[in-house]
């Protein structure tokens, strides 16, 4: 489904309250676990270990992401899924991957 919500603030909060029931009954009780790790090494060079690692853990329902801080040198990998085991394990992967590239 898609929801087309107003960009005023005070009608958007209207819209979503009237859609929280729907939208919970459509992702269940599915919490999202988030762990981050932030590194110093380029989005370049990155890309091939996040590849590796996002196609080990996809099938357990885990996601990356990078997002470069700029005006810093870092780069900040989220890690996303549901089950605190995978993502934290899949975080602590990839912090010792990140570590040997630094």
């Amino acid at each position: 489904n898609v929801h087309v919500l107003p960009g005023i603030p005070r009608l958007f909060a209207r819209m979503t309250h009237a859609y929280l029931p729907e939208l919970a009954a459509e992702l269940g009780a599915r919490a999202f676990v988030r762990a981050e790790v932030e590194t110093r090494v380029s989005e370049s060079v990155l890309a091939p270990v996040l590849e590796r690692v996002q196609s080990e853990y996809a099938s357990r329902g885990v996601k990356l992401g990078s997002y470069p801080q700029w005006p810093s040198p870092h780069t900040l990998v989220s890690v996303v899924g549901q089950s605190p085991k995978d993502v934290h394990e899949c975080r602590d992967k990839l912090a010792l991957l990140l570590s040997d590239l630094s």
